[in-house]
């Protein structure tokens, strides 16, 4: 009896454990699916006067576009946990497109960048923005720690787009490793 008890207790509690994971997973893509949507209409407003500003953290700027994983993103400004629930987020002090500058862009790996480690060197990368669409090319990648800040320079020496992510990508918990994609104008 008592083993039959246990037994039931472990069923409910495993059945509990999967229906919060379907819920995780489904808010999640409801979360990136309403940004972008919000960013569709950003980007196709018309650029205003004050546009090349960056807007307030926590709004959505613009579309980050894989071509050959047919795959769209909406992009938020900022990285802390609430933006990049609802999408990837343009790092704090980074540059915008054709600012010459390095731009950098973070996302969860078990959400946006499920499939990032599909891209190979040469495939496009594009940034559409209410100013305009920014073509990008993969030209590398690296994989570093979790706590190698030396890939965030923010430098202004170049136009560079440098994506990151938590690495390995099928890792379940807290990745201990960062996947770094570099990408070049077009």
């Amino acid at each position: 009896m008592a083993v039959r008890l246990i037994s039931y207790s472990l069923l409910v509690i495993g059945l509990i454990f999967i229906g919060f994971a379907v819920w995780e997973i489904t808010n999640s893509r409801t979360k990136i699916a309403e940004g972008l949507n919000e960013s569709r209409n950003i980007v196709h407003q018309e650029a205003s006067p004050t546009s090349d500003n960056p807007s307030a953290t926590g709004e959505t700027i613009g579309i980050l576009s894989f071509p050959t994983l047919n795959e769209e993103l909406p992009i938020i400004n900022g990285t802390d946990p609430d933006e990049l629930e609802r999408g990837v987020g343009l790092f704090n002090g980074s540059a915008l497109p054709a600012d010459g500058s390095q731009i950098v862009l973070s996302g969860h790996r078990d959400t946006v960048f499920r499939k990032l480690g599909e891209i190979q060197p040469g495939d496009e990368i594009i940034i559409h923005l209410p100013q305009g669409e920014f073509t990008y090319f993969m030209s590398s990648s690296k994989v570093v720690q979790e706590d190698d800040l030396s890939i965030v320079t923010l430098h202004k020496d170049y136009e560079e787009l440098v994506i990151t992510t938590c690495y390995p990508f099928s890792f379940i918990g807290n990745a201990p490793d960062r996947y770094i994609l570099y990408a070049k104008p077009l």
